[in-house]
């Protein structure tokens, strides 16, 4: 039972990850004492794809998206395409993710390598009408990643940009996209000025939010391993600079992930 009357939807993070091995069952707990009502566990390869089905399918505040981190983007072959496929089809997998695009990863798979991963699985997502979580590197991978997402966009797609680290002007260039707009605790990185105009910017109706977790943790958790419980402060640093409250935030952040991620259907 939650402890507040806060709900809160972290859109994505990786209790599929090591870090999470030994208590993750207590981090959903502590989640949902903090008011979180609803997190998506992301895939970044079969293994982990497996393993946040496997969770979503535990815990029914726990949800699945699958798919191939870019920087193993040479291990999308059709026989893991066909089952990610298969594993996408379930009923607790609302986004295939996540893939996109990774100039920084070292020893990395080429361009063109990703560039193929990215087109199979923004296919995929549009063939099983479930979201897409892109992800990129900023700089010269966002220039790319929004060249392809103009190539293979589809009408009515529902796709988010996931922890956006730009500043207002690429923040434009996604919208134009049709992208939702994720965004972490890195908002609250004192350094990071550019980041909150975009988080002012971002209209109401695409803005949603996540931990990304084990990494990224709010500022006042630094060095430490970050988690979904953690999320009420990054909540409270973007009403701040959005000039609201953080029950705004939290209702229209909870509506937007509903809606891109189909979860009330």
């Amino acid at each position: 039972m939650q402890s507040t009357d806060l709900a809160l939807i972290d859109t994505h993070c990786h209790f599929n990850l090591p870090q999470f091995a030994p208590d993750y069952p207590d981090a959903v707990r502590r989640a949902e004492d903090a008011g979180i009502s609803d997190m998506i566990v992301v895939g970044c390869d079969l293994g982990s794809s497996r393993l946040a089905v496997e969770m979503a399918q535990k815990y029914d505040c726990l949800w699945a998206a699958v798919g191939i981190h870019p920087c193993d983007a040479q291990d999308a072959t059709a026989e893991a395409m066909a089952q990610l496929a298969e594993l996408a089809a379930r009923p607790e997998v609302v986004a295939i993710g996540e893939g996109g695009l990774d100039f920084v990863c070292e020893g990395g798979p080429a361009p063109d390598i990703q560039a193929a991963a990215f087109e199979r699985f923004i296919a995929l997502a549009a063939q099983l009408d479930k979201a897409f979580i892109i992800h990129s590197r900023k700089g010269a991978t966002d220039e790319a990643v929004l060249d392809l997402r103009a190539r293979t966009r589809t009408p009515d797609q529902r796709v988010v940009r996931h922890c956006f680290v730009g500043d207002a002007a690429l923040l434009d260039r996604y919208l134009e996209c049709g992208c939702f707009i994720s965004f972490a605790a890195n908002v609250t990185y004192p350094p990071n000025h550019a980041l909150r105009e975009a988080v002012a910017a971002v209209p109401s109706e695409r803005i949603v939010l996540e931990t990304d977790c084990p990494g990224l943790p709010p500022q006042s958790h630094r060095g430490k391993r970050n988690e979904p419980a953690l999320m009420p402060e990054m909540a409270r640093k973007i009403a701040e600079i959005r000039g609201t409250t953080l029950a705004e935030i939290a209702a229209l952040t909870t509506r937007n992930a509903r809606q891109l991620y189909a979860l009330d259907t």
